[in-house]
């Protein structure tokens, strides 16, 4: 869940093989899954680009940004005990 999280936030496209079966809808209106090479028309299985060294940066700076909002939250609560 944690990868699939991450992967949305910074627009890449992980899974590999694991992630070509698709579920779309059929005229009965429930889903079926395609489980062939190509996506039904109009789906996409895994939205994003392909993963490069580049979006490495871009993780770094996601987990920065959660550690300083952690230290944050513990400053605060902190602040509160000590207030309360």
């Amino acid at each position: 869940m944690v990868l699939a999280a991450t992967s949305g936030a910074i627009n890449v496209r992980l899974g590999g093989e694991a992630l070509k079966t698709v579920f779309a809808p059929n005229s009965s209106g429930t889903f079926q899954a395609a489980t062939g090479n190509e996506p039904p028309a109009g789906v996409e299985a895994t939205p994003g680009r392909e993963p490069e060294v580049g979006h490495l940066r871009s993780v770094v700076g996601l987990v920065w940004r959660s550690v300083v909002l952690w230290m944050v939250l513990l400053a605060l609560l902190t602040l509160a005990r000590l207030l309360g």
